[in-house]
């Protein structure tokens, strides 16, 4: 019981419940997310998502989501200099800043800028030691939590530039058609 306790203090201070143990608007988002809950929604649903560019909410929800395996190596990235605007951004806010990966917004920097510039799949390749269905992996569950993010938020703005981002990602090979 005390660790229930516990964690619904960690809501109640994030904003996720308020002191009455009923959701917020922070609480109503999260349980539309299925995975990274609490700092996608730290993210996006908060002011902090409308000062990012839609490379930039590729590029943190890519790097949420990614699950990298030991001994993968990241040959072409983009320059820390390029990225230190998005650090710091992000960085302002304490619990983003401690749960944030670092290292994957560094390594899929390049993959997601150039894929979403429309890089073929066999250029993006190169880039790293990933296999084929990785990049595919990466580019699938990132389209399926933008997908959450659009169905979560009530915010047309956000969920308008959810489905931008989409489709910036889902072509070629990505795309799964029915």
């Amino acid at each position: 019981m005390a660790s229930f306790n516990h964690r619904v203090q960690i809501l109640k201070h994030l904003n996720f419940i308020d002191n009455s143990d009923k959701l917020t608007e922070k609480g109503v988002f999260a349980m539309y997310i299925y995975a990274n809950e609490l700092l996608i929604t730290e993210i996006f649903a908060t002011e902090i998502a409308k000062e990012l560019t839609d490379e930039e909410i590729i590029l943190i929800v890519a790097a949420i989501m990614f699950e990298g395996r030991r001994g993968t190596q990241f040959d072409k990235v983009l320059e820390k200099r390029q990225l230190t605007h998005l650090i710091k951004k992000l960085q302002m806010n304490k619990m983003i800043a401690k749960k944030m990966n670092w290292n994957n917004i560094i390594h899929l920097s390049k993959i997601t800028a150039d894929w979403i510039e429309g890089a073929s799949f066999e250029q993006i390749l190169s880039y790293s030691t990933l296999q084929e269905g990785d990049y595919i992996r990466i580019f699938r569950q990132l389209i399926d939590m933008l997908r959450q993010i659009r169905r979560a938020s009530q915010d047309y703005n956000v969920a308008g530039r959810m489905e931008d981002c989409i489709k910036r990602i889902d072509r070629d090979i990505v795309k799964v058609e029915l």
